[in-house]
């Protein structure tokens, strides 16, 4: 079963509040003043996380990501995550730059520990693998900047290793 898994190296652990797919320099530069402004006086969230979930949620869907969920602090990067959405379609209006439809699904902020790879095994349930027990993994920690990456997508090598994301930060704003 975790054959099929690539897990999330040290380096690339983070929260996502956005994910805006392709940009060029132009929607670069307008991301920019938009994260600029919506974190000016923004505070440092500390956070607590909680039980290992699957993606997307659902007894019915089949997981295409292992993640921890964020428990404590969630509420802090739900109003964040809404600012910053906000602020880009009204940007994007103003200036008439084609941002990404805003995300229709609620933000669930989490840490993705794993993806499902291309290999022919299905995703899993945690509930078929771990039974009723939820599986939690207590850690805290404080969300004191917002990064904007550059994510590419590396191939992997045919035994499985090697590819996955690369993210490269761009652009860093530190939270008070």
């Amino acid at each position: 079963m975790y054959r099929s898994w690539h897990w999330t190296t040290e380096e690339n652990l983070h929260i996502t509040i956005a994910f805006l797919g392709d940009i060029d320099d132009r929607g670069l530069d307008l991301l920019g003043e938009v994260v600029s402004a919506a974190t000016e006086d923004a505070a440092a969230i500390p956070f607590d996380t909680g039980s290992v979930v699957t993606l997307p949620p659902g007894p019915m869907r089949r997981a295409k990501v292992l993640a921890l969920e964020i428990a404590k602090g969630k509420n802090h990067m739900a109003s964040l995550a809404a600012k910053i959405e906000a602020c880009l379609a009204a940007a994007g209006n103003r200036e008439g730059y084609p941002f990404r439809p805003a995300e229709r699904r609620v933000y669930t902020p989490h840490i993705t520990l794993a993806r499902k790879g291309r290999r022919p095994a299905s995703g899993f349930s945690l509930r078929e693998e771990l039974g009723e027990t939820p599986l939690e993994l207590n850690l805290q920690g404080l969300a004191d900047r917002v990064v904007i990456y550059k994510s590419e997508l590396r191939p992997y090598n045919s035994g499985g290793h090697g590819g996955g994301h690369k993210y490269t930060p761009l652009t860093i704003y530190n939270l008070l």
